[in-house]
């Protein structure tokens, strides 16, 4: 775990311009760019760079909700936390990049996924984002392994309820995946209804 000077940023109580304004948390090419800095000796496929772009690059550890503070679990970097007995916080995000796309390869079949990574680089991105926010399920993903990408979709949307930033970046996502973004009548997870 880091060593930590101040305490922890609460996310729930910040605000991210005003993060964003002192040079602590990055998002968009700003986050590609910042951990790129920090991490020189890093090189960065074109589908870390997508996850960077989408997740967001905070350095400082910082407790992303209340329930994870009264749990003791910190995140810093690119969303990275201790996550099934790994500290990817010490690892670093390539690390847990390449777990969360091992885990992807155990719920979609692993060879239509490195077909996907050498022929479709945007949907290979996708599955990858998806993957590191941990959105797929086995379901979906053996639907979708079997071509059955109107199941797939269904299954994806009807899984789990995305609200903010994530519904913005999950439709993008879903819409390089299935050619299609929320369907009507889904709920945020705000319980909004589109």
């Amino acid at each position: 775990m880091p060593q930590i000077v101040d305490p922890p940023i609460e996310m729930w109580n910040t605000n991210y311009g005003q993060l964003s304004k002192q040079g602590k948390w990055f998002g968009g090419q700003d986050a590609v760019d910042a951990y790129k800095a920090d991490n020189p000796n890093v090189k960065l496929t074109s589908a870390q760079e997508y996850v960077i772009f989408n997740e967001g690059y905070l350095p400082d550890p910082y407790y992303l909700n209340k329930e994870e503070k009264a749990k003791g679990i910190l995140t810093q970097g690119v969303g990275q936390t201790k996550r099934k007995g790994k500290d990817y916080i010490a690892l670093g995000f390539t690390a847990a990049y390449d777990d969360r796309i091992a885990d992807l390869k155990r719920k979609i079949d692993a060879d239509l996924i490195d077909a996907i990574e050498q022929n479709d680089p945007e949907k290979f991105s996708a599955l990858a984002d998806l993957s590191y926010r941990g959105d797929v399920y086995p379901k979906w993903g053996a639907d979708y392994s079997d071509g059955r990408l109107d199941d797939a979709y269904n299954e994806f949307w009807n899984r789990k309820k995305f609200g903010g930033a994530a519904l913005d970046r999950v439709e993008k996502n879903s819409m390089i995946l299935f050619g299609k973004g929320i369907p009507k009548g889904t709920k945020t997870s705000d319980g909004k209804k589109w």
